[in-house]
């Protein structure tokens, strides 16, 4: 039987390999759009079995021959912002490119296109009622430049919808998990705390997922649900204390003594700006960072387990496994931790091994 193709973009990032990892398990054959002088990926994508297009999504050529044929296309490319636009870079990303990726589905005659919004979309400040498909958009004042380009990028899908495309969209909340490659956000937060660099927990918290439950769902979402509706995924709320005693359990790290409300930490925006700028990464708190911590805590996933037979893992799990992908791919030094965290650390890898 001749494998289905699936064509994706965003392939080389934590939730594209992850995604790549699966398809390939089951027997797809795999796609992936690389950038101009990108190492593919790196670490990312080494010694997978996937047919390599050079292009960019904003470059709507160079999408003819990647789509051409494919049987699915996922369209997982987009920029993520805590700050602002970047160089105007998230809007074009986010809204151009997704704009080009559907067109080019739907004039090569996919089966169907995936989506991979994001739960960002939604306003999740309203709080009378939980989080559902139904919620009001995301605006660009109260939610930030990320949000709206999202926003923004499901509307182009809509719009080749309405003129035949088979679509669907994904709206996953915080994604976290193994082969974190190029270090997300949330992989930079777990190692951080690991490693004593936040002397302070901020109060509030978020909606996470596994990443690996994520690209399940990608998949069944190619075959089920109906077309041009969106499907929110999240395994549930935690705060950012919940975060830190699951990790302590695992690793033995120290938890903070100090927690520090939310409308005291909008005081530290302008330090942690300055101390990115000083180091060269982005600023973990943001007026957009600290908006997110105050979300609805209460979220429904009903319509995805309903339609897709969406399934999630314990939070346990997906914690254990990061800080074991963080062991065995060098991110911690088992030999450098004082005698808890090397107790702990030997315990998991026993587990992991016998498991």
């Amino acid at each position: 039987m001749e494998k289905a193709i699936v064509a994706v973009t965003g392939a080389s990032g934590h939730l594209g390999n992850n995604f790549i990892r699966l398809l390939l398990a089951e027997n797809y054959s795999v796609r992936v759009l690389v950038l101009p002088g990108c190492k593919v990926g790196g670490s990312s994508l080494k010694g997978l079995d996937v047919q390599i297009f050079i292009g960019s999504v904003l470059q709507k050529e160079t999408l003819t021959g990647f789509i051409n044929g494919a049987d699915f296309v996922v369209h997982l490319a987009g920029v993520i912002s805590i700050d602002g636009d970047k160089d105007g870079l998230v809007e074009k990303v986010n809204v151009e490119g997704t704009a080009n990726v559907a067109e080019m589905a739907l004039e090569m005659k996919v089966k169907r296109l995936v989506y991979m919004s994001s739960i960002h979309v939604y306003d999740f400040l309203q709080y009378d009622r939980p989080i559902d498909e139904t919620f009001m958009e995301a605006n660009i004042d109260t939610h930030g430049f990320y949000s709206y380009s999202k926003v923004l990028g499901e509307r182009e899908v809509r719009k080749r919808v309405e003129k035949g495309l088979d679509a669907i969209i994904l709206n996953p909340t915080g994604i976290i998990g193994p082969y974190d490659y190029e270090q997300s956000r949330m992989g930079r937060f777990f190692l951080d705390i690991y490693n004593n660099k936040l002397p302070s927990i901020i109060s509030g918290g978020f909606h996470y997922i596994d990443v690996r439950d994520v690209a399940e769902t990608i998949i069944k979402a190619m075959h089920k649900g109906k077309t041009n509706e969106s499907y929110i995924l999240s395994k549930g709320f935690y705060s950012m204390r919940e975060l830190y005693e699951i990790s302590n359990k695992i690793t033995g790290l120290k938890i903070p003594l100090l927690e520090i409300p939310l409308g005291v930490a909008y005081l530290g925006i302008p330090f942690s700006k300055l101390v990115s700028l000083i180091k060269g990464e982005e600023a973990l708190i943001t007026e957009e960072s600290l908006c997110t911590l105050n979300t609805n805590p209460f979220l429904s996933c009903e319509k995805a387990k309903r339609d897709l037979g969406f399934e999630t893992r314990p939070i346990e799990e997906t914690l254990e496994d990061i800080y074991y992908w963080f062991l065995e791919n060098n991110f911690i030094n088992i030999e450098k931790q004082d005698e808890l965290k090397k107790e702990k650390l030997l315990g998991l890898k026993s587990r992991k091994k016998s498991a």
